[in-house]
């Protein structure tokens, strides 16, 4: 449509021709009245031949159609029907319509290369000559200009601009493309001539670590037989012997109940079990094994903390500990 001109009023001041229409605006109705005379050749000898009027509005489809009518004048107060009929016609005038489609944003190496904009003409007529203009965060701040030279009837063309080198483009921002902004060239629609892109350069939050949970951490410190770490010589008796194994909690929470395993001599052997009803945080725990009996000769002694995996730990691979222990005839 054209920019409003007064209140709808046909002067002077508007040329109503059928290449230049009248423009018509949403959610405005207007009156179109016509005077209707008949023009004799005298001067004086013209007859009036009443007055149409009709009422244009949108959801009426601004009365485009043809219509028969005939005149109303009025005389004491009172109207009368003309015995003239007259036909009329409204329609479209046909015009371009220039609509913005798209941005895209192409990347460079050292960030925004160019800025491309999209237009279509979709009105009824080519489109001449018309600046595409490329703002940043509202139509008063212009950031480039392409020079369209005009667009066939439904025809769709890409223009690309380069934005200032010293525009600062990061955060986020709304980019946005408007096709003749000074409203040069009469459209059939004046209110679809922009459109934008959301621009968000935000730099993505940086992580912030999850602390790890406070564990305990339970090894086996030491395994003692007769009160002593085994050394290979003479470690223990053929018979029944005391074994102690040392248990550490090194983590920075306390363990709840947990099993401590003896293994004598691999699988071959009965393993051994007690229970620890727990181990606060940077403790020990002695665990007695009480009459372990060993035969004459050189024995392997395995003790596993947690054996039985009941307690969520810093290191599950560090419960284990193994020993030789030689053993002497009993004298």
């Amino acid at each position: 449509m054209l920019p409003e001109r007064g209140h709808g009023a046909i002067d002077g001041a508007y040329d109503l021709s059928e290449d230049a229409g009248y423009p018509v605006f949403t959610a405005q109705s207007y009156l179109l009245r016509l005077d209707l005379w008949e023009m004799d050749n005298g001067l004086s000898d013209h007859d009036f031949m009443g007055t149409v009027t009709m009422v244009l509005r949108e959801e009426d489809g601004w009365g485009v159609g043809t219509y028969e009518v005939r005149g109303l004048f009025e005389r004491g107060g009172k109207y009368f029907v003309t015995d003239y009929e007259a036909w009329i016609e409204i329609r479209r005038t046909p015009l371009p319509d220039l609509v913005p489609t798209a941005i895209r944003v192409v990347e460079g190496a050292g960030g925004i290369d160019r800025v491309c904009m999209s237009v279509v003409n979709n009105g009824w007529e080519p489109a001449g000559p018309f600046p595409l203009a490329l703002t940043l965060d509202g139509t008063d701040h212009r950031v480039g200009i392409a020079n369209m030279d005009g667009l066939a009837i439904g025809e769709t063309r890409e223009a690309c601009v380069m934005p200032s080198s010293n525009l600062d483009l990061s955060g986020r921002h709304w980019l946005g493309a408007t096709a003749d902004e000074a409203g040069a060239m009469p459209e059939l629609n004046e209110f679809n001539n922009h459109v934008e892109l959301e621009l968000n350069r935000t730099p993505p939050p940086t992580p912030t670590p999850t602390p790890s949970p406070a564990l305990a951490d339970l090894t086996v410190s030491a395994i003692c037989v007769r009160g002593r770490v085994p050394d290979g010589k003479d470690d223990c008796k053929d018979g029944k012997n005391d074994v102690a194994v040392v248990v550490k909690n090194g983590g920075m929470a306390s363990a709840g109940a947990f099993v401590v395993r003896l293994q004598i001599d691999g699988a071959s052997g009965q393993p051994l079990d007690r229970t620890v009803p727990g181990l606060d945080a940077d403790t020990e725990h002695e665990v007695r094994f009480d009459d372990v009996r060993l035969k004459k000769g050189e024995h392997k002694l395995e003790a596993v903390a947690d054996a039985e995996k009941t307690v969520a730990e810093r290191d599950e691979a560090n419960n284990t500990r193994t020993v030789a222990a030689q053993c002497q005839d009993d004298d």
